[in-house]
């Protein structure tokens, strides 16, 4: 028999999403029966699925060793450099700046990632320790492509984690993003439309019309300068955040990205690489604002957390726009 203890990180969720979490190789089939026939238990009674563990709660698992394999703790953390830097943290979150090129989240390769980095620096700093944890390990909140830089939040606790997606999925923190677009946008607008995925290209195509598997996009976007070469700086909020969106939806509406390579311009995009060797879209996920917020996070309200473009990106905007 083993038996486990469920810490602050672990509390609040249902014990068969646990039980998922710490035995990752097992079916849901294989933890559904073992609960029923109390080869699981919880606190020395049977528990039902959807029953939702407290801290100090204790599981017993009367089961062979091999059905207990699970990752070491060591194996969430990857020594490695440190790329992204801090712009704010407490001990509830952390909110880093990432360059572009760097992956967010694992993708099945090899190729380190903003999520490993953040592990390995709490670690570094003590502020995370894998073998203190069932299940939890610090995460990020927000995604940002490979090739899009700007601010991204970690949380590094489970009620971090579970109230800062909560905010991001009610619209509650606000995401700026600074880009160049082709073409000369005379006014600030909201435009909407609707978006498919199409997976086995990693594309998505935008429609103004509604068709099945679609999803409504809505964005937000104010010019901030204008360059007589017919370039526009932009600022744009997103209304929803859905893959690729700020990209494919301005290049829907005859605004491509500079520099994107997937939906853009491929004259611009050489004229970019050429002119100012910039060799990824220009887009800068650059300035959050905490509206409104949970409780846990009252302290944030009305905060606004800004960062400049990187100086390639600052120099290409100076040279294009103060020049006309």
């Amino acid at each position: 028999m083993k038996e486990i203890t469920i810490g602050k990180n672990d509390s609040g969720q249902r014990i068969d999403k646990f039980l998922k979490k710490f035995m990752p190789h097992a079916s849901a089939g294989f933890i559904y029966r073992n609960l029923r026939t109390k080869k699981i238990k919880l606190n020395g009674q049977r528990a039902q699925p959807s029953t939702i563990l407290s801290e100090e709660d204790r599981l017993e698992f009367y089961l062979h060793t091999e059905d207990m394999v699970r990752p070491t703790p060591q194996d969430s953390l990857q020594k490695t450099s440190i790329d992204f830097s801090v712009v704010y943290q407490d001990s509830n979150i952390m909110v880093a700046d990432k360059p572009a090129g760097l992956l967010s989240h694992p993708d099945g390769g090899q190729a380190k990632t903003l999520t490993d980095q953040i592990l390995y620096y709490l670690y570094s700093n003590k502020e995370y320790n894998p073998s203190r944890e069932n299940t939890f390990a610090p995460a990020i909140c927000n995604r940002l492509d490979r090739n899009t830089g700007g601010l991204i939040i970690a949380a590094k606790n489970f009620s971090a984690l579970q109230d800062i997606n909560l905010m991001i999925r009610e619209r509650w923190v606000e995401r700026y993003y600074k880009l160049i677009v082709a073409g000369h946008v005379q006014n600030s607008s909201e435009v909407f439309a609707y978006l498919v995925k199409d997976r086995q290209n990693n594309k998505v195509k935008i429609s103004k019309d509604w068709a099945p598997g679609s999803q409504k996009i809505h964005t937000y976007y104010k010019p901030l300068k204008y360059s007589q070469r017919g370039y526009t700086l932009l600022e744009v909020r997103l209304g929803t955040g859905k893959t690729h969106q700020i990209r494919a939806h301005l290049g829907h509406i005859g605004h491509p990205v500079a520099g994107d390579v997937k939906y853009g311009d491929d004259k611009i995009n050489r004229l970019f690489r050429k002119n100012f060797g910039l060799t990824h879209q220009f887009l800068y996920a650059y300035r959050l604002v905490f509206e409104r917020t949970t409780p846990l996070f009252e302290y944030l309200k009305g905060m606004q957390l800004t960062v400049q473009l990187p100086s390639e990106l600052r120099r290409i905007e100076e040279q294009l726009f103060e020049q006309g």
